[in-house]
């Protein structure tokens, strides 16, 4: 990111100047830090129902809790749950829609939400021990989304996830970087800056322990793979993995062909047609009448039993999946599944696999399996 294009970040923006900035005693940082405007009958208020309420396990909690806690807040909905220990910061900048479910131990902060605040939409879930955390700027977030167990959305510059977002469990969507130029001087060393607004559209998924960046909007529909590293712009209905993220294949679109989704299948000829399936088949075909060549059917017998028993793949019976079945549409390999596939292969058939090998061509059905590693293993060592 070009220096030009930084949003500097200053000292008055973060809590600590707010705390520390004007002198004060310890129980006005104190109220300072749990609420927005601070003052005596509000911080008594915040107290007397966080301290006494916000301990109370199981139903009768849930019970209280829904009936006293809206007096903390400036706008909430109906049938708010709010488990055991939620901690709440600046509640005078949350607002929360209806049928929002805030799971034990989670921590939702407002404190640098400014006057568009920490929005939570209708049927909005966030579950055990999850932190949002505005510090600088405001957090949005829209009906129907998911928030999994332990992640941490924490704005320095603002967050809009739109609806029906999943985010799975220990993921982190943060900005916020720092200058790295060192020059001597100390105030120097610790600039920080934002690359700007993070931006999450409709239906995205992202996997476990993903980290997504300031400055990146990810596209309507796309996949961000288990552990990857967000680090720029993700197109709507892509699959990306890996550090730095980048894209895997594209996801089709139901009901179309591969060619209309615009997938990885497509040929490199403006004529939109799908490339072949090996054996003449397509990727999306399943027609039981499509086979291997007898020859490589020890090869894809070994892949068959592998899927069996790592991914309880089916391949008999009503619902069996067929050779040329695509094992991503079917939610059968992830990043983490594709790697231990791609180790096993490895040791199996004695074969070298680099990073570029690891395209939909090579691995998204048991064919395109077979016909790779028969290839590869007959291919000269270098």
């Amino acid at each position: 990111m070009e220096p030009d294009e930084r949003e500097s970040l200053q000292d008055e923006d973060f809590i600590r100047h707010r705390l520390y900035g004007g002198g004060g005693s310890a129980m006005g940082r104190y109220a300072s830090l749990v609420l927005a405007r601070p003052g005596f009958l509000a911080l008594f208020r915040y107290e007397l129902l966080t301290t006494l309420l916000g301990p109370i396990p199981g139903a009768l909690g849930i019970v209280l809790r829904k009936t006293f806690y809206p007096w903390l807040f400036p706008s909430i909905g109906g049938g708010v749950v709010f488990g055991t220990g939620v901690i709440l910061r600046h509640p005078e900048r949350i607002r929360i829609g209806n049928g929002v479910m805030i799971d034990d131990g989670a921590l939702i902060d407002g404190r640098g939400a400014g006057d568009e605040g920490l929005v939570l939409g209708d049927r909005v879930i966030v579950n055990r021990g999850a932190a949002l955390q505005a510090k600088v700027g405001a957090i949005t977030i829209g009906a129907d989304t998911n928030v999994g167990a332990g992640v941490k959305i924490i704005s320095q510059g603002p967050i809009r996830i739109a609806e029906q977002v999943s985010i799975a469990g220990g993921s982190t969507i943060a900005g916020g970087r720092y200058v790295v130029d060192r020059t001597g001087e100390p105030e120097d060393e610790k600039k920080r800056f934002t690359g700007g607004e993070i931006r999450i559209e409709r239906k995205v998924r992202i996997g476990m322990n993903a980290l997504i960046q300031d400055g990146v909007t990810i596209g309507e529909a796309a996949i961000v793979a288990p552990a990857s590293v967000v680090m720029t712009d993700v197109a709507a209905h892509t699959v990306v993995s890996g550090f730095p993220a980048r894209v895997w294949r594209e996801r089709k679109i139901r009901g179309e062909g591969d060619a209309a989704a615009g997938g990885p299948f497509e040929s490199g000829g403006s004529s939109g047609e799908a490339a072949p399936e090996p054996g003449g088949t397509h990727s999306g075909g399943s027609d039981p009448g499509d086979s291997l060549d007898p020859a490589a059917e020890p090869v894809a017998a070994q892949v068959r039993t592998w899927l069996e028993e790592t991914k309880f793949v089916e391949f008999e019976g009503e619902d069996a999946l067929s050779d040329t079945d695509s094992l991503f549409d079917h939610d059968i390999l992830d990043s983490l599944g594709l790697v231990a596939m791609v180790a096993w292969l490895e040791q199996t058939f004695d074969v070298e696999i680099a990073d570029d090998d690891l395209v939909p061509e090579n691995m998204d059905s048991v064919a395109r399996i077979v016909q790779f590693v028969r290839a590869r293993s007959s291919a000269p060592r270098s």
